[in-house]
């Protein structure tokens, strides 16, 4: 038991600092220099969609979430997940091009419906395959003619 109260209290301890680390770099005029000075790895990422996301971005839904959430010049607060912690400031957003993809919706369409038009007729060819009663005649209908048939 003591093990795991030892483990909360340093938990405890490291989110306190945390926090008052993520409030001075929220507060600090310049994010990236501001967290360089204190010793963290900083980088820059994007631009980014949801579906060609940063890797480190990628493993997380909640930090991939927060920096789709942020506006413009926003910071978030302290993100702690297993890989590590995360704080956020929305650099550019660009708007969705509605015209682009207005240009490739039909093809998108396409994509996506194929595979399952083709899912379906399968399912439907071995059904009827598991149904059908064959019987094979070939040999009376390829059998040659006699003479007397004729």
């Amino acid at each position: 038991m003591p093990e795991c109260s030892t483990r909360r209290a340093t938990r405890r301890r490291r989110s306190w600092r945390a926090s008052g680390e993520g409030r001075r770099l929220r507060d600090a005029s310049d994010l990236v220099a501001s967290g360089r000075a204190r010793g963290y790895r900083v980088e820059k990422l994007g631009p980014f969609t949801r579906v060609t996301a940063p890797v480190q971005f990628a493993r997380n839904p909640l930090v991939l979430g927060v920096a789709f959430g942020l506006r413009q010049g926003e910071r978030s607060g302290v993100i702690a997940d297993e890989t590590g912690w995360f704080v956020l400031q929305a650099l550019a957003r660009a708007g969705a091009d509605s015209a682009a993809w207005l240009k490739q919706r039909d093809q998108q369409r396409e994509s996506l419906l194929r595979p399952i038009e083709q899912a379906r007729l399968q399912q439907f060819v071995a059904a009827l395959r598991a149904d059908a009663k064959i019987v094979d005649r070939r040999r009376e209908i390829f059998r040659p003619a006699t003479a007397s048939e004729s």
